[in-house]
């Protein structure tokens, strides 16, 4: 088992570990694809693997960032720029309203499903799964500062993750971009994604909150279903002693 360590991504292939909200969350290598947000759902739950969602890829790529040229890093940030990674957060935009933004949401038949009357009742009951932002946040481009502050990025990928996010940002040359509506006409479900360009407009950070689940170029660093139920131990303990 190859081991190494940098001050960020833990390495013990066939995981790299990266330090998640007051613990460690183990990812496992090499990622899952390519192929839809579907196809690479599938290829991770038949290797037991949890799906990543928007705060978890945060922690990811802002750990390789920490140290760009080790091996396992650089690969993390060469995935982000020439191809995709999905997250998965499903994101369901209802006129007049905004978005409500669940992690992981229930597929049937290759089809995000998310019913608004369900997700309601899930925040009413606090569930942490989901989240609610009004229309009105900013979208396009942005800087690194507005995009730690922004609503719809604080509820997809939570506090934590959007300060990694606006950190990452820096290490481009452009200034990051935020894919997402400011209204719609009709109810729309999308899903989420990271890259960093792969053409025209490049070397620039994409949160993508309006993806298309059919694009064939998806991957995903699966994460350890084991590794994730401790890390939640961990934060549940942290959080009980600082009571």
């Amino acid at each position: 088992m190859e081991k190494t360590t940098s001050k960020g991504i833990r390495v013990e292939i066939p995981k790299l570990y990266a330090h998640h909200e007051e613990s460690e969350i183990a990812f496992v290598h090499p990622p899952k694809g390519p192929g839809t947000y579907f196809s690479v759902r599938e290829q991770l739950l038949e290797s037991e693997l949890n799906a990543p969602i928007m705060s978890q890829n945060a922690s990811l790529i802002y750990s390789a960032w920490q140290a760009p040229k080790e091996k396992y890093s650089k690969e993390v940030i060469d995935t982000l720029k020439n191809k995709l990674l999905w997250s998965y957060n499903g994101i369901l935009y209802v006129p007049k309203e905004g978005a409500y933004i669940k992690a992981r949401p229930e597929v049937k038949n290759d089809k995000v499903v998310m019913n608004k009357s369900d997700l309601v009742k899930k925040l009413e009951e606090n569930d942490s799964s989901v989240n609610f932002v009004p229309f009105g946040f900013k979208i396009g481009e942005l800087t690194a500062r507005k995009l730690a502050k922004n609503k719809f990025i604080q509820c997809l990928a939570g506090e934590e993750g959007a300060e990694k996010l606006a950190e990452v940002s820096a290490n481009y040359k452009n200034k990051p971009y935020l894919f997402s509506f400011n209204k719609v006409d009709e109810e729309i479900i999308k899903v989420a994604s990271l890259d960093s360009g792969r053409g025209m407009g490049s070397n620039k950070l994409y949160v993508g909150g309006y993806y298309w689940d059919d694009y064939r170029g998806g991957y995903a660093f699966g994460v350890s279903a084991l590794g994730e139920a401790h890390a939640q131990k961990n934060l549940r303990i942290a959080k009980y002693l600082k009571l």
